[in-house]
Protein backbone atom coordinates (compact mmCIF):
# COMPACT_ATOMS: atom_id res chain seq x y z
CA UNK A 1 0.00 0.00 0.00
CA UNK A 2 2.94 2.75 0.73
CA UNK A 3 4.55 1.90 -2.43
CA UNK A 4 1.35 2.75 -4.07
CA UNK A 5 1.42 6.21 -2.26
CA UNK A 6 4.79 6.56 -3.28
CA UNK A 7 4.89 5.89 -6.59
CA UNK A 8 3.61 8.90 -7.88
CA UNK A 9 5.66 11.00 -6.23
CA UNK A 10 8.47 9.52 -8.02
CA UNK A 11 6.61 10.70 -11.37
CA UNK A 12 6.35 14.01 -10.35
CA UNK A 13 9.89 15.32 -10.39
CA UNK A 14 10.71 13.81 -13.49
CA UNK A 15 10.00 16.78 -15.30
CA UNK A 16 12.83 18.28 -13.54
CA UNK A 17 15.50 15.82 -14.33
CA UNK A 18 18.65 17.10 -15.73
CA UNK A 19 18.61 16.88 -20.04
CA UNK A 20 22.26 16.08 -21.28
CA UNK A 21 22.69 19.04 -23.32
CA UNK A 22 25.42 18.82 -26.51
CA UNK A 23 27.91 22.23 -27.61
CA UNK A 24 29.61 21.94 -30.73
CA UNK A 25 32.01 24.41 -30.50
CA UNK A 26 33.85 25.52 -33.45
CA UNK A 27 36.76 28.43 -33.70
CA UNK A 28 38.84 27.95 -30.45
CA UNK A 29 42.19 29.37 -31.44
CA UNK A 30 45.02 26.82 -29.99
CA UNK A 31 44.83 24.01 -26.61
CA UNK A 32 46.80 26.26 -24.53
CA UNK A 33 44.57 27.31 -21.45
CA UNK A 34 41.27 26.24 -20.49
CA UNK A 35 37.29 26.37 -21.48
CA UNK A 36 35.73 28.52 -18.87
CA UNK A 37 31.64 27.93 -19.44
CA UNK A 38 29.19 29.70 -17.26
CA UNK A 39 25.42 29.03 -16.94
CA UNK A 40 22.97 31.48 -16.30
CA UNK A 41 19.24 30.94 -15.30
CA UNK A 42 18.09 34.60 -15.29
CA UNK A 43 18.52 37.92 -16.94
CA UNK A 44 19.51 39.28 -13.48
CA UNK A 45 22.46 36.63 -13.01
CA UNK A 46 23.83 37.43 -16.40
CA UNK A 47 23.65 40.99 -15.94
CA UNK A 48 25.84 40.93 -13.17
CA UNK A 49 27.24 37.99 -13.85
CA UNK A 50 26.67 35.90 -10.85
CA UNK A 51 26.12 32.13 -11.06
CA UNK A 52 27.23 29.11 -9.16
CA UNK A 53 27.30 27.06 -12.41
CA UNK A 54 30.84 27.26 -13.12
CA UNK A 55 32.99 24.60 -15.13
CA UNK A 56 36.46 24.21 -16.51
CA UNK A 57 37.36 21.94 -19.43
CA UNK A 58 40.77 21.07 -20.39
CA UNK A 59 41.02 21.95 -24.28
CA UNK A 60 43.00 18.28 -24.90
CA UNK A 61 40.39 17.23 -26.77
CA UNK A 62 40.31 20.16 -29.51
CA UNK A 63 40.95 19.41 -32.98
CA UNK A 64 41.24 22.16 -35.82
CA UNK A 65 39.77 24.50 -33.46
CA UNK A 66 36.06 22.28 -32.89
CA UNK A 67 35.51 20.18 -29.44
CA UNK A 68 32.32 18.96 -28.22
CA UNK A 69 31.83 19.40 -24.26
CA UNK A 70 28.36 17.55 -22.84
CA UNK A 71 26.23 19.42 -19.69
CA UNK A 72 23.59 18.30 -17.85
CA UNK A 73 20.88 20.56 -17.40
CA UNK A 74 17.21 20.84 -15.99
CA UNK A 75 14.59 21.82 -19.13
CA UNK A 76 14.56 25.74 -19.31
CA UNK A 77 16.05 28.79 -20.85
CA UNK A 78 19.19 29.37 -20.10
CA UNK A 79 22.78 31.69 -21.25
CA UNK A 80 25.83 30.02 -21.67
CA UNK A 81 28.99 31.65 -21.77
CA UNK A 82 32.18 30.51 -23.34
CA UNK A 83 36.01 31.69 -22.26
CA UNK A 84 39.09 30.64 -24.13
CA UNK A 85 41.00 31.08 -20.89
CA UNK A 86 44.87 30.90 -22.25
CA UNK A 87 46.37 32.12 -19.43
CA UNK A 88 44.32 29.83 -16.77
CA UNK A 89 43.37 33.27 -14.47
CA UNK A 90 39.91 32.01 -14.44
CA UNK A 91 38.33 35.74 -16.12
CA UNK A 92 38.67 37.81 -19.50
CA UNK A 93 41.34 39.82 -19.76
CA UNK A 94 41.43 43.13 -22.11
CA UNK A 95 44.49 45.41 -23.40
CA UNK A 96 45.17 48.79 -22.77
CA UNK A 97 41.50 50.07 -25.04
CA UNK A 98 39.48 47.53 -23.27
CA UNK A 99 39.24 44.80 -26.30
CA UNK A 100 39.06 41.33 -25.13
CA UNK A 101 42.68 39.50 -25.42
CA UNK A 102 40.53 35.98 -25.03
CA UNK A 103 38.37 34.31 -27.49
CA UNK A 104 34.84 34.61 -26.09
CA UNK A 105 31.29 33.40 -27.26
CA UNK A 106 27.55 32.76 -25.90
CA UNK A 107 24.80 30.27 -26.44
CA UNK A 108 22.89 31.25 -29.56
CA UNK A 109 24.66 34.15 -30.63
CA UNK A 110 24.95 34.81 -34.18
CA UNK A 111 26.86 38.96 -34.24
CA UNK A 112 29.40 39.52 -32.07
CA UNK A 113 29.64 43.30 -31.64
CA UNK A 114 31.51 45.36 -28.41
CA UNK A 115 29.09 44.92 -25.75
CA UNK A 116 27.55 41.63 -24.17
CA UNK A 117 24.36 40.69 -25.68
CA UNK A 118 20.85 40.86 -23.75
CA UNK A 119 19.76 37.71 -21.95
CA UNK A 120 17.04 37.32 -24.50
CA UNK A 121 19.68 37.36 -27.33
CA UNK A 122 21.61 35.14 -26.45
CA UNK A 123 19.73 32.13 -24.70
CA UNK A 124 18.73 29.05 -25.59
CA UNK A 125 15.70 26.69 -24.43
CA UNK A 126 16.62 23.15 -23.14
CA UNK A 127 13.51 20.99 -24.03
CA UNK A 128 12.72 17.92 -22.38
CA UNK A 129 13.31 14.45 -24.31
CA UNK A 130 14.60 16.02 -27.31
CA UNK A 131 18.67 16.06 -28.80
CA UNK A 132 19.73 19.42 -26.81
CA UNK A 133 22.36 20.13 -29.00
CA UNK A 134 23.91 23.88 -29.99
CA UNK A 135 26.81 25.16 -32.15
CA UNK A 136 28.35 27.54 -30.59
CA UNK A 137 31.11 29.94 -32.79
CA UNK A 138 34.14 32.10 -30.94
CA UNK A 139 35.04 35.32 -31.31
CA UNK A 140 38.52 37.03 -31.44
CA UNK A 141 39.40 40.71 -31.63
Amino acid sequence: MRLLLILPLLFLGYANWAQKTTFSIVGVANKTGLLRVAVYQTETDFKKESTDLLYSFKKEDLILGFMQIELDLKPGKYVIAFLDDTNKDAKMNYNLIGVPKEGYAFSNLKKYGYSKPSFKEASIEVKEGVDNSFEIKFNYF
